[in-house]
């Protein structure tokens, strides 16, 4: 992984990750929600080059990026997934 990483550039690496803030990274995916987009895998690697101490914060920006999300989302119940058997 290190010998990888040592070959990508930074600017090659800004191209295939979201990074910022909470806030930044919300207004990075906001325009894929406006085209349709209603799921996102989200990873935050931050917690492997920190202290575990801090890490532990990981979840807590997950849910921001969530809670800012979802607020963009003018009828979020209508915009949710369907579930195979799930009642409507």
């Amino acid at each position: 992984a290190e010998d990888l990483l040592g070959r990508t550039s930074r600017a090659m690496a800004e191209k295939c990750m979201l990074h910022g803030t909470t806030a930044q990274i919300a207004e990075q995916l906001k325009p894929f929600i406006d085209q349709g987009v209603n799921w996102f895998s989200l990873t935050d690697f931050l917690p492997i080059v920190i202290d575990p101490e801090d890490a532990v914060r990981t979840h807590e920006r997950m849910l921001e990026i969530a809670r800012i999300l979802k607020a963009h989302i003018p009828n979020p119940r209508a915009a949710a997934p369907a579930v195979a058997g799930a009642a409507a």
